[in-house]
């Protein structure tokens, strides 16, 4: 089945989104800016000498520094997530008294019931054998 234009657009809709909740977008400019880089540098220096210099981390361009700046503050601006133990101390907080039922008989009812023996499964735990199905009358 070939997809339509709607499904297409729709499908590189949520790949670019997708791309952007990831953070991708930063790695897209970066990968822009050093294409950039690339070309000035090896035209000014020559392919080792400006591969050397684009990928080295210390000669990056103003396009670079503007990603730098913008990763900074999108890092400040959110939210840090909480982590798993605060999450479980939030979820289940810890208290020195456990909590009292009013009605003391019925837990104690409760935990008989639990711990009695299934009626439909007492059959399976019989000690004899099954005794043979009747045979009808042979002469």
């Amino acid at each position: 089945m070939v997809p339509t234009l709607k499904t297409a657009l729709q499908r590189c809709l949520l790949l670019l989104a997708a791309a952007y909740l990831a953070g991708g977008h930063w790695g897209m400019l970066q990968v822009v800016a050093w294409s950039q880089m690339l070309a000035q540098y090896t035209a000014e220096k020559g392919l080792v000498k400006g591969i050397e210099e684009t990928f080295d981390g210390e000669h990056g361009c103003s396009m670079c520094r503007m990603i730098e700046e913008g990763q900074e503050k999108e890092r400040r601006e959110s939210p840090a997530l909480p982590t798993r133990a605060e999450l479980v101390m939030k979820l289940f907080p810890a208290n020195d008294q456990l909590p009292v039922p009013g009605n003391v008989e019925t837990i104690r009812e409760l935990t008989a019931c639990a711990f009695a023996a299934p009626p439909q499964l007492s059959a399976q735990w019989s000690v004899s054998p099954p005794s043979p199905p009747p045979r009808a009358n042979v002469s």
